[in-house]
């Protein structure tokens, strides 16, 4: 019960902001609570989710379906259409949490009736032994107990709600003043987000406290590159705030503040990187900002003991490739950044089981003339120790070629078809090339993503392209959709298997999420790290739901 009306309460935080004032109820909320929400016209926006495409698309392909049709749901659509009418401005939540779990306090400017009695109606609608308790009077405020669903006031503004009845004292004794805990944050977020629709105030530090992250968790290099930023941010952060706005398109910045400024190390933290040109049909772009020379000379520091053989076998093997050209050499002259260019691929004749998407590996280099013919031997060497075992391993030898793409040179590997079938089976769309093109080396699974790549760069000025900062995501829903429904059988299967849902049920989920995915015109995400901050930006741009299922 008290997880039902956690969420009933939660679900009305997502509303927009207003200005605060001498009687927000934002002044209602105890000020040592860990988690903070401020929101107003809760009717408005509550029926804007509800009526999304988003949440639409959930309950018409039975996405969300089950759990709107269970009875706590269904109970709290019942409380919620009794007291909208009655919210006539802003309301807050507090969430503090403790050794006994989440205690939650809720306030929302009220026009009801005093006495409570219909909401009570509406609340017992959870439990039939439900029997409200007359609390009477305290600080002009009108209590009802709930029992196990609470505590529940009125005055002549506010309606009050409270998860445990033992807080009662406690939202009593609440002042006309702001009583948030730490002030400064809560200006400095509101100040920051006045023409946002919502926002949220979290005490990072203090919920760390008993649960402090694991900063040499990660296991290895490729850990290290993808998530020690990430980890760093959060166990630096003294407190954090987001806010957005809401509706077809969804904008959302979420900032953490540090707790003292951060020194600047392997990563890459308030630097601009030029953005990569656009490919034909690219279904999405993942760039990293990080400096993997800087990285190189720190790895025994940053890589735990325990993957430190597997770097040091790596860079061995590399030795060999490299024909004992230092592979550290090579290393300190990558630059700064990480490109992750995807493609979905197109089905051609006999496509494999499992049809994944094109990509392209990116980096920056300062490689002279004579260190990038070093790489590209390497990697005639690497296929020529795949063809090597491709007889004991019962795999097709892979057969080397080249393309020129303008004035550039790319190396191209193909495997063969098998001379009982004529088939390549699942490694059909497998072409692994390299090339470098304007000091950057790309490395791609596909010959034509690679050709694409080159061109794209060879033609475009990059010194035109814009200054981005941080990490970023840019991802085309309509082409993850389009590589789900190829690969559908196969995502059934795994699920039937992991979950232990039958095909029906594995094939429902796998198509409400295709279907979800396919409503998602436009997805980016960007994450700069700061001396002083960090900060994350959301953006979601969505469609129709009959211009989503084409």
């Amino acid at each position: 019960m008290r997880k039902l009306l956690f969420l009933c309460t939660a679900f009305l935080a997502v509303v927009p902001l207003v200005a605060a004032s001498a009687q927000q109820p934002s002044h209602k909320i105890p000020g040592d609570c860990q988690l903070y929400l401020e929101v107003s016209h809760p009717r408005e926006l509550v029926r804007s989710v509800l009526g999304s495409n988003l949440i639409a698309v959930g309950r018409s392909t039975n996405l969300l379906a089950a759990f709107t049709q269970e009875k706590g749901f269904q109970a709290i659509t019942k409380i919620w259409q009794t007291i909208e009418g009655k919210l006539t401005g802003p309301a807050s939540i507090g969430v503090r949490f403790g050794v006994a779990g989440p205690s939650v306090f809720f306030c929302g400017a009220y026009s009801g009736n005093p006495d409570l009695k219909e909401i009570a109606q509406a609340i017992a609608s959870l439990d039939e032994t439900f029997r409200p308790t007359d609390r009477g009077t305290q600080k002009g405020i009108r209590w009802l107990a709930l029992g196990k669903a609470g505590i529940l006031g009125v005055d002549k503004e506010f309606l009050y709600w409270s998860e445990r009845p033992s807080s009662l004292r406690e939202v009593s004794r609440l002042k006309d003043e702001n009583s948030m805990g730490n002030q400064r944050r809560y200006l400095l977020a509101q100040k920051e987000s006045r023409q946002a629709d919502f926002l949220v105030l979290v005490d990072t530090e203090e919920l760390l406290k008993d649960g402090e992250l694991d900063e040499d968790g990660r296991k290895n290099a490729f850990e290290i590159l993808l998530l020690k930023g990430f980890i760093d941010d959060l166990t630096h952060a003294k407190f954090g705030y987001a806010w957005g706005t809401l509706g077809d398109v969804i904008k959302l910045r979420a900032r953490l503040v540090n707790k003292k400024p951060r020194s600047k190390s392997w990563q890459l933290l308030d630097r601009s990187h030029k953005a990569l040109p656009s490919v034909p049909n690219q279904s999405a772009e993942f760039h990293l900002e990080r400096d993997l020379a800087a990285f190189w000379r720190q790895r025994i520091d940053l890589v735990p003991e325990s993957g430190r053989p597997g770097l040091a076998q790596f860079a061995q093997t590399m030795n060999i490739f490299l024909a004992g050209f230092p592979f550290s050499d090579l290393m300190e002259k990558t630059g700064r950044g990480i490109d992750i260019v995807v493609r979905e691929s197109v089905a051609g004749d006999s496509p494999p089981d499992m049809l994944l998407p094109e990509f392209a590996l990116v980096l920056d280099t300062t490689f002279s003339s004579r260190e990038k013919e070093r790489f590209m031997v390497a990697y005639q060497t690497a296929i020529g120790v795949i063809n090597a075992d491709a007889g004991e391993k019962r795999r097709q030898p892979m057969l080397q070629g080249s393309l020129q793409v303008d004035g550039i040179h790319i190396l191209t590997a193909r495997f063969l078809a098998d001379p009982n079938t004529g088939k390549r089976e699942t490694e059909y769309n497998f072409t692994p090339s390299l090339a470098f093109a304007k000091d950057k080396l790309i490395l791609s699974s596909s010959s034509k993503l690679a050709a694409d790549v080159v061109h794209a760069l060879q033609s475009s000025n990059l010194e035109d392209q814009k200054l981005r900062q941080g990490d970023r995501l840019s991802m085309s829903g309509p082409a993850v959709a389009r590589m789900f429904k190829l690969n559908r059988d196969n995502m059934i299967e795994a699920r039937v298997l992991s979950e232990g849902e039958d095909e029906d049920e594995s094939a429902a989920f796998v198509d409400a999420v295709t279907s979800l995915a396919a409503t998602i015109r436009t997805l980016r995400i960007n994450h700069v790290s700061l001396p002083k901050s960090t900060v994350w930006d959301l953006y979601i741009k969505t469609d129709s739901l009959d211009r989503g299922k084409k």
